[in-house]
């Protein structure tokens, strides 16, 4: 048994209409082909016309907040922004599990991860290009201090106020201000 792609040409023979290539100016469907027999499955949308979509797909970049003692961990680029640690999610890995191991692999400190905090689309003007981004509250395992590594020029631990002073998209702000807002209140509860 095999699955084919078929055009609709009711002008000729089933099995004249069996054809492997995408044809975009005809209708095309799917079929199984058995023992000389073709059943027709399901209807496929012809494709775009404009198959470039590259302005449609944006690279991906997970970030933690971490908050430990009241202050939190962010990291200095070299676009001299202050940013929080994270990055690009590698092949089989969850988010959750991303996460972790960047702030693992930028500072040093093991963390548990929480919960989705939020996401925004973030233009980078020396780049020209957008990322989009998605943010965790994170939990600090141990209290040994966070080390610099090779990725970034500075490290720092920076109170809830002293934050919205810095260099830092406003997307990095909202959510840490957000993680401190849920950890105020669980400290509540």
């Amino acid at each position: 048994m095999r699955l084919v792609e078929t055009i609709d040409d009711s002008e000729s023979p089933l099995s004249d209409r069996l054809d492997p290539r995408p044809v975009e100016s005809s209708p095309r469907h799917l079929a199984v082909v058995d023992s000389g027999a073709t059943l027709p499955l399901i209807s496929l949308p012809s494709p775009p016309k404009d198959t470039s979509m590259n302005h449609l797909a944006y690279p991906v970049s997970i970030k933690g907040v971490v908050v430990r003692d009241g202050k939190v961990l962010l990291l200095k680029n070299e676009r001299e922004e202050w940013e929080l640690p994270g990055g690009r999610i590698e092949p089989g890995e969850t988010p959750e599990d991303c996460v972790a191991r960047e702030i693992t692999e930028e500072t040093r400190w093991k963390v548990t991860t929480g919960p989705i905090l939020d996401t925004w689309m973030y233009y980078i003007d020396v780049a020209e290009k957008n990322v989009f981004i998605v943010t965790y509250g994170c939990h600090p395992d141990s209290g040994s201090e966070p080390v610099l590594s090779h990725e970034h020029k500075e490290i720092g631990l920076f109170t809830e106020d002293e934050v919205h002073g810095l260099n830092m998209p406003e997307g990095y702000k909202r959510s840490i201000a957000a993680w401190f807002e849920r950890l105020r209140a669980n400290a509540v509860r």
